[in-house]
């Protein structure tokens, strides 16, 4: 990160007190979620409910719990659709870290993560018998 980004970081962890784990992610994703978008600082709903995600799960890494740069700010339907899903399952033999560390790299897995979370809220939408049901309902 730039010394604007870590500067930010410092007044975000004096001046409001965060840990590290919620001030690093914020600051990159500058308050959006980092799969959908979403404006997590609009209300105090959508910041309540800010979840920082692994980027590549902590259940398969664990050694990856605590970097920086495997923590991505999420909204909790983003977080909770995309769960414990890999992005890297199909790459066997590829070093996490190195991905991580690689800006570009580390974009292209958020891409993926992004594509599953669509994909599974596409199927999800088509086999959730109550979700439709009210949205018939109230003519959506």
């Amino acid at each position: 990160m730039n010394e604007i980004d870590k500067e930010l970081i410092c007044r975000l962890k004096r001046e409001a007190n965060l840990p590290n784990y919620w001030a690093i992610p914020f600051v990159r994703y500058r308050g959006r979620c980092g799969y959908c978008g979403q404006d997590l600082l609009v209300d105090r709903q959508a910041y309540a409910t800010a979840q920082i995600d692994h980027l590549l799960p902590k259940k398969h890494y664990v050694e990856l719990k605590d970097c920086p740069d495997n923590w991505v700010l999420s909204c909790y339907l983003c977080n909770q659709t995309k769960r414990d899903w890999d992005p890297l399952k199909d790459r066997p033999g590829e070093d996490p870290l190195a991905i991580l560390k690689d800006d570009q790299r580390r974009a292209e897995l958020i891409a993926e993560v992004r594509a599953h979370i669509s994909e599974r809220r596409a199927a999800e939408r088509g086999t959730d018998w109550e979700w439709r049901t009210v949205e018939q309902i109230l003519g959506y």
